[in-house]
């Protein structure tokens, strides 16, 4: 890294993040923390092993640290500078490792050990996802859970298609507009194009234009497809936990 990028206040990025996700993300804390619940209800007290799945700068992973003394987190993304704002906000705690993946390729987890992992913790990422490509995921975390651990993906995940699923979109969005609405709000655009326009991060951010580069957005996936595909990949029970219009908490038990 260059003197210019050590000397960011990589913590001020990071409060920067948590604030405009706090926009799009209602009760953010709140849905991570009900992802722990359940992984401690399931998992019990011992020394627990889990995966921050498109992990961004670490948040979930940072929750884990805190309520889970014991607990050990491979925190995943394919993004770099966000990794990096992770890794320095952590302050390398050894806890945590780091691996900058891109989880829709083939073997992309091939080094990690079958059956290894408690838990598999992911938010807001997967949408971005095409069915083909969660498919060959959920078969690849099938392998990695153990049994009896969990998978719980906190995501836009649709109430099935049609006049439901548009008015949950719609009251979501709704509600995203007014929080934007607020003097001082910043928004994931503006967030970004603050980012782009510090010198420091020059390199970081070409990277990432780099590995983004072909990437397509996917269209809106509902719940349905992920629990019969995550049923079919090995996991025993899948299901719903908590909702908030088209935002929802899935959890499948290995």
């Amino acid at each position: 890294m260059t003197t210019l990028t050590q000397q960011i206040d990589w913590a001020s990025w990071l409060t920067r993040w948590h604030r405009q996700q706090e926009h799009y993300l209602h009760d953010r804390s709140r849905r991570f923390a009900i992802m722990l619940d359940y992984v401690e209800h399931l998992r019990g007290p011992a020394p627990l092993a889990l995966i921050d799945l498109c992990c961004g700068p670490g948040s979930i992973t940072s929750m884990v640290l805190s309520r889970f003394a014991s607990a050990t987190v491979l925190a995943c993304d394919i993004d770099p500078w966000l990794v990096e704002m992770g890794r320095r906000t952590l302050g390398g705690d050894p806890r945590v490792c780091w691996l900058e993946a891109d989880v829709r390729a083939d073997g992309w987890a091939q080094s990690l050990p079958s059956g290894g992992y408690d838990a598999v913790l992911s938010s807001t990422a997967l949408h971005w996802l095409h069915r083909d490509e969660l498919v060959r995921l959920f078969d690849e975390l099938a392998r990695l859970v153990a049994p009896g651990g969990v998978f719980l993906n906190a995501d836009h995940l649709a109430v099935g298609h049609g006049r439901i699923a548009t008015m949950t979109h719609d009251l979501k969005q709704a509600a995203t507009n007014g929080h934007l609405a607020v003097p001082g709000s910043e928004s994931w655009e503006q967030y970004w194009e603050a980012a782009r326009a510090e010198p420091a991060f020059a390199g970081l951010l070409a990277e990432r234009d780099r590995r983004f580069a072909n990437r397509r957005r996917a269209a809106s996936v509902p719940v349905e497809f992920h629990r019969e595909a995550l049923l079919a990949a090995g996991f025993s029970e899948v299901g719903e936990i908590w909702r908030d219009h088209d935002d929802a908490i899935l959890l499948a038990i290995r």
